[in-house]
């Protein structure tokens, strides 16, 4: 009798893993579908699970999306073992597979949680659309003279920054970052420190955002220069930019208009280390006469954070870029992490709509 419940057990659990992996195939096939999900998941279901999401998790000052992914972490290790003491040293192999499946259940749920709750802006239309944006090629001197403006206005914001402002409180930090957000149209944004600070800066992650608590998560032991952006990157992203190209150039955008002389300044220094990096391989010596004319000051801040992420660089963080490589490609980002550097095509389409970009056109892109 035993023995038959326990088959039974274990069938109904595979059935389970089948009907699961058959959902989650199903949802997966939406990212063919960017105009629908755009208007019904985007437009009118997100909204409203992220309004639920805030009402109970905004008023909590610690980070409850930490101790959850603590707590997921743990039951995965656990399980792992119980599969591993059940099945090799106990010889009960089919205690092992129940396990097992529980398991994978649990890990099918927790993704299906995953996009209902915001993956599926991974699969709305493109920032370009929605932010009436025309993308187009560029030339190398229209980024070599957007990367120089840019030059301009990071030595100019660093010059106006003073003592307090390097000073300031996580709260100052959220807040002005916050109405930054929200005065480019975004809605209740809200920004934690991480309780996991340490974790995170092995990983080699300045912030992120927990799609099952609504919490956008910064790395607050980084230095303070770096926290603005990425509280506004996150937050970008609580409001539904899935793309992290997009939720770069958000946080930019709402950055460079902030009256916030940090965020302002966190702002163009992190498009101008992106610029650098796409100018590099694009004209070798363009590069090293533009690095001539960053400030001191700037290149100061460049080699503080280098030496921060340095000192805690090793096999887990490049173990933790793989995994995060082969996650944004799986979520409608092919080019994985080099999707961060996709900003300067959004940039280049906004500087141009501005019209401040006088370069030539017919130059070799």
């Amino acid at each position: 009798m035993k023995i038959t419940k326990a088959y039974s057990g274990v069938k109904k659990r595979l059935l389970l893993v089948v009907f699961m992996s058959l959902l989650i195939f199903l949802l997966f096939q939406l990212k063919n579908y960017p105009a629908s999900v755009e208007h019904y998941y985007s437009q009118a279901i997100f909204p409203f699970i992220r309004a639920h999401l805030q009402l109970i998790f905004n008023h909590i000052p610690f980070s409850i999306g930490d101790i959850f992914y603590l707590l997921l972490t743990i039951f995965i290790a656990v399980s792992i073992i119980r599969i591993i003491q059940k099945g090799f040293f106990q010889k009960k192999s089919r205690d092992a597979v129940q396990i097992l499946l529980k398991l994978v259940l649990a890990l099918q749920v927790s993704t299906l949680v995953f996009y209902l709750f915001w993956g599926l802006n991974y699969f709305r239309t493109d920032a370009f659309e929605r932010l009436d944006l025309t993308e187009s090629d560029y030339s190398s001197a229209e980024l070599i003279e957007v990367g120089s403006m840019l030059i301009d206005s990071v030595n100019y914001s660093r010059e106006k920054i003073r003592t307090e402002d390097l000073a300031q409180s996580n709260d100052s930090i959220f807040k002005s970052s916050s109405l930054a957000i929200q005065n480019i149209g975004a809605s209740k944004p809200v920004a934690k420190p991480s309780l996991s600070g340490p974790i995170l800066s092995y990983l080699g992650t300045a912030g992120y955002y927990n799609p099952f608590t609504g919490e956008a998560q910064v790395n607050m032991l980084m230095p303070i220069y770096l926290r603005p952006f990425v509280a506004c990157h996150e937050m970008a992203h609580q409001n539904g930019y899935g793309a992290e190209n997009e939720a770069n150039f958000i946080g930019f955008l709402a950055g460079i208009n902030s009256n916030d002389r940090l965020l302002k300044y966190s702002s163009y220094y992190l498009a101008t280390q992106e610029f650098m990096t796409a100018i590099w391989p694009t004209d070798s010596m363009a590069f090293k006469t533009l690095k001539s004319r960053i400030s001191p000051n700037v290149l100061s801040d460049l080699k503080s954070e280098n030496d921060y992420w340095k000192s805690y660089r090793g096999a887990f963080s490049k173990l933790s870029s793989i995994f995060y490589d082969n996650y944004l490609k799986a979520n409608n980002q092919p080019d994985g992490l080099r999707t961060y550097n996709k900003m300067i095509r959004l940039s280049m389409a906004y500087y141009k709509k501005k019209g401040l970009i006088k370069a030539p056109v017919n130059l070799s892109p």
